[in-house]
């Protein structure tokens, strides 16, 4: 058995070049959307290249941004699913961030995800939102921790 687990995310490149002209320009990164998507029928393994899910079937924005009580560099994102929206699987998943240079979203971090379909048949009314848990984190490129809700084992990343 791998030590490595099956599903985790990654600070993608172009995430990571963000955050270097972030830091050199003195100015903040603006986490903005988290994005799910079915990976086109399988579950795909991320990659730090990805500058897009294989095939993102909805976003939404971050809809609230805690920090961490027993980490002061963790971040936790959160965004909530409406129960009226679905009908697709999530197997990826991605956190976009605000090009500094106003240009378009970068996809900052790529993850995956054990395959779900969504919303779930007889697991909640259709009345309910969902609303995903905190799951584990991700590095920035500073070393802080970003984490990244899911609720669904979305994705662990060491």
């Amino acid at each position: 058995m791998s030590d490595s687990p099956q599903y985790y995310c990654l600070l993608t490149d172009a995430g990571a070049a963000l955050e270097a002209q972030a830091l050199a320009e003195g100015k903040p990164i603006r986490l903005t959307h988290i994005g799910v998507g079915d990976g086109n029928g399988s579950v795909p393994t991320p990659d730090v290249s990805a500058t897009a899910l294989v095939h993102e079937v909805h976003r939404r924005a971050i809809d609230a941004r805690t920090q961490s009580d027993d980490d002061p560099n963790i971040a936790i994102l959160h965004a909530t699913i409406p129960a009226e929206e679905g009908g697709w699987w999530i197997r990826e998943l991605g956190v976009y961030a605000e090009a500094l240079d106003e240009g378009e979203p970068v996809l900052y971090a790529y993850g995956n995800h054990r395959g779900r379909v969504y919303p779930w048949q007889g697991v909640r009314a259709l009345s309910q939102p969902y609303t995903p848990a905190p799951q584990e984190y991700f590095p920035d490129a500073r070393g802080n921790k970003v984490k990244i809700p899911g609720g669904l084992n979305l994705w662990r990343c060491d």
